[in-house]
């Protein structure tokens, strides 16, 4: 793996792979399921510039954040039910392209594969609308993202606040027509403990899958859904605290070293805006959380700024930061690592990925008992809320 940085603190926002020169540094070293930089000694030059483009090793010098905080909803209620929270990346990225600008976000591929890509049609929007809970594959976008601005087009570029770090780092210079957008960051699994998760479902369904929604608001947006489309046209769905994948994701079994003492957390990526779902709004914000969704945002720069007054069709209320945050606070500091997650590993490399996500992932009756009682009187307690 790359000599300088440790797996441990490597975020893999992959700054160093498209930095070098001499194309000599691949993910390929594996470990706990993710591929880490190394470099191929024979051709490298030590030119050091991906010691130099690490956002961990090399302290971003930015700016203290605005933090003016909002509740959004977009006005379209067909995107709000398909996005994650409220629809607001979808108000910003519809102006991006107005202005004949690009947007760059993760997307699944026809296998499944969450990676960044570049889009300049509405009608692509779709493909990175929502959430997907996987470390994406940022390839070479951050090389494409410099092409468009270097010829003065406006890019939107959305991802975890290592990665707008990472691009940052990169780029080595700040671009007026660039805007950033992170989101509050749980933490990544990888690719492979997905990929694996896919073959888990496949096998217990026989059946191939098409579609994957890590955020089905069918029920509700409190009360989300993992919900999987088969190719024999089952559908498996379950509630995110019921799916074993969200549990052993939310439940910090599988992810990323790095989450867990992450550099990025408290608005320090760089990033103009943050965005992610305003929880507690149940609470703080009754009158208008209807269970469709509501996007939390703050603002962190004068661009930010810019690009929140500049959306149609959404509604938004400024609201106090401590008071939005307090439900949130990821945002802050970083979830402590399971004290099953390397029994978790253990589990998979000797006796495969399905044993593990049985034993240390599925609910037992109790808990699925339990989870029964607090979803009904959750529905009770907002249903009062409401009439209230």
């Amino acid at each position: 793996m790359i000599r300088y940085l440790d797996y441990n603190e490597c975020t893999l926002c992959q700054a160093c792979v498209n930095i070098c020169p001499k194309e000599c540094i691949e993910l390929k070293f594996f470990k706990e399921g993710f591929e880490y930089p190394t470099i191929n000694k024979e051709e490298c030059i030590g030119c050091e510039k991906c010691k130099n483009v690490c956002p961990v090793l090399n302290k971003l010098n930015i700016k203290k954040s605005l933090k003016e905080t909002y509740v959004v909803k977009n006005l379209n209620e067909n995107i709000r039910k398909n996005s994650s929270s409220g629809g607001f990346f979808s108000a910003i990225s519809e102006h991006i392209f107005d202005e004949k600008g690009y947007i760059v976000g993760a997307a699944f591929d026809k296998n499944l594969k969450v990676q960044h890509i570049m889009i300049n049609n509405k009608n692509q929007l779709h493909k990175i609308r929502g959430s997907k809970y996987v470390q994406s594959y940022i390839g070479d976008i951050y090389k494409n993202i410099r092409k468009q601005l270097k010829i003065g087009n406006k890019v939107l570029f959305s991802g975890c606040p290592c990665q707008v770090a990472g691009l940052k780092k990169f780029l080595g210079k700040e671009y007026e027509n660039l805007y950033t957008v992170d989101f509050i960051c749980h933490g990544i699994p990888s690719q492979y403990t997905f990929d694996k998760y896919i073959s888990y479902l496949e096998n217990k369904y026989n059946s191939k899958i098409k579609e994957f929604l890590f955020r089905d608001k069918t029920n509700g947006w409190h009360s989300f859904n993992v919900k999987v489309t088969m190719t024999n046209a089952n559908v498996y769905s379950k509630r995110g605290i019921e799916d074993a994948y969200m549990r052993g994701f939310l439940g910090n079994i599988y992810l990323k070293k790095s989450c867990h003492n992450c550099k990025f957390r408290n608005l320090t990526s760089g990033s103009d805006l943050t965005m992610g779902d305003y929880w507690g709004a149940e609470v703080e914000e009754k009158e208008i959380d209807d269970d469709k969704g509501l996007s939390l945002v703050v603002v962190n720069s004068e661009k930010g700024r810019y690009l929140i007054n500049s959306i149609n069709q959404v509604f938004f209320k400024k609201i106090d930061f401590d008071i939005a945050t307090k439900y949130n606070q990821r945002i802050f500091s970083s979830c402590k690592e399971n004290s099953c997650r390397r029994e978790f590993f253990y589990t998979a490399e000797k006796s495969g990925y399905n044993k593990a996500f049985a034993k240390y992932c599925e609910q037992s009756k109790l808990e699925k008992l339990k989870n029964i009682i607090r979803c009904n009187l959750s529905k009770i307690k907002q249903s009062i809320n409401r009439r209230g």
